[in-house]
């Protein structure tokens, strides 16, 4: 039996304490007055604790070739099927997967329930100020004394929401123990934009597709796109954010669009076709059961056509000015703005851990979970099922060690 310390009381650093309390003592530290306060805030309070298409293609990393490793099928089973054994009763939506209650306060409950029962001991209100790793063990300095332990587990999470505790301390513990971490930037983050306009489309939704160029790669996401008074948001702003944040630290030439007409692959002909069989409306009246009031008259400005015009009355290359507003939509990015950011993407190398076990290369009994880890995942319960993935794995080996 070894004594371990879990540090941080999130998702990940539960799952581990759970899965490693079987044959050792362990004691989970956690900074705020509760654990698994950024929890509550999943999926709007509902809790997307999974997804059915768990794979190595939904999530970005430095060392991205590594990725297939640790999202195996096998991993993956094991995980959700632990998962079920704690008793969390799934509803599935589209792959989405929440508590059947729709509350993230009954996965939270479900959680601490186990935790007593496994006899995990939990101390909250206290921060772990550092780790010094000491002959055979470690000796955990905290705000309120010190513990000292056979193995260490750090699982305090990113930068994101430090008002739950994630507020980016882990990486300090990390460094110094000597690893390396990546390039910090927010991902699942709405852009800013830096336009008059922006107050005239607050608050429209609408269905679209966002073109992504990044030094000529492309990227392409599809779904409901939500324009604000500062730029864009939604989960598909968010699944592309994490590329844009890395491509701006880099200063790497950066281009992204707006297909507003994403029904059709011949948008001129479809105009052609509606003004023939609405021959008698102008513009605004041809398009305004497609598009939000708010959005078409900004759309109208930008490409500098008048609303009351009719299809057949503008030029050529006005028609294709605005076919090219409608479906090629220059997003003038200012930054994908890391306050209101999900997640950060980033963190412990990940070449620097052996990722069948999270251990540290460098050092001897210290393992990494979470997003602590240079590993994010697009919106969907991703970031949670590898949180989960991650603790489970360090749990096992540090059960099976013993």
């Amino acid at each position: 039996m070894s004594k371990i310390i879990v540090v941080g009381g999130g998702a990940s650093g539960v799952i581990t304490s759970l899965v490693a309390s079987k044959n050792n003592e362990v004691i989970l530290l956690e900074g705020e007055d509760k654990i698994l306060k950024k929890l509550l805030l999943t999926g709007n309070g509902k809790c997307n604790y999974w997804n059915s298409d768990i794979s190595p293609i939904k999530y970005n990393s430095n060392d991205e070739y590594l990725l297939d490793n640790i999202f195996t099928k096998e991993k993956i089973n094991d995980t959700y099927n632990y998962l079920e054994k704690l008793g969390i009763y799934p509803s599935v939506k589209n792959g989405y997967f929440y508590p059947y209650s729709l509350q993230a306060s009954s996965i939270r409950e479900i959680f601490i329930t186990n935790l007593k029962n496994k006899k995990v001991k939990v101390i909250t209100d206290s921060k772990v100020e550092k780790v010094i790793k000491e002959n055979n063990g470690f000796k955990v300095v905290t705000n309120n004394g010190e513990y000292l332990c056979d193995k260490v587990v750090i699982s305090s999470g990113s930068k994101s929401y430090p008002k739950t505790g994630s507020d980016g301390s882990g990486y300090n513990l990390a460094r110094s123990l000597g690893h390396t971490i990546t390039d910090l930037t927010s991902a699942l983050a709405p852009i800013r934009m830096n336009e008059k306009f922006l107050k005239d489309w607050n608050g429209v939704r609408c269905n679209a597709v966002l073109n992504l160029d990044i030094n000529g790669k492309k990227y392409s996401e599809t779904g409901e796109l939500q324009l604000t008074d500062y730029g864009i948001s939604g989960i598909c702003v968010f699944n592309i954010s994490s590329l844009i944040s890395h491509a701006l630290l880099n200063k790497e030439d950066v281009k992204l669009t707006i297909n507003f007409l994403p029904f059709t692959s011949d948008p001129m002909n479809f105009m052609n076709e509606r003004y023939n069989s609405l021959i008698d409306l102008n513009l605004e009246e041809m398009l305004e059961s497609i598009f939000n009031y708010k959005l078409l008259h900004v759309l109208f400005k930008v490409a500098g056509i008048k609303k009351e015009s009719r299809w057949n009355e503008i030029s050529y290359t006005e028609r294709q000015r605005l076919i090219d507003v409608l479906t090629n939509f220059n997003v003038s990015i200012d930054e994908v703005i890391f306050d209101k950011g999900q997640v950060t993407s980033g963190g412990v190398k990940l070449s620097e851990v052996d990722v069948e076990s999270f251990e540290s290369k460098k050092v001897k009994d210290l393992y990494f979970t979470g997003e602590l880890l240079d590993v994010d995942g697009i919106c969907g319960g991703f970031n949670l099922g590898f949180a989960f993935i991650s603790g489970y794995i360090v749990g096992r080996c540090l059960d099976d060690h013993n």
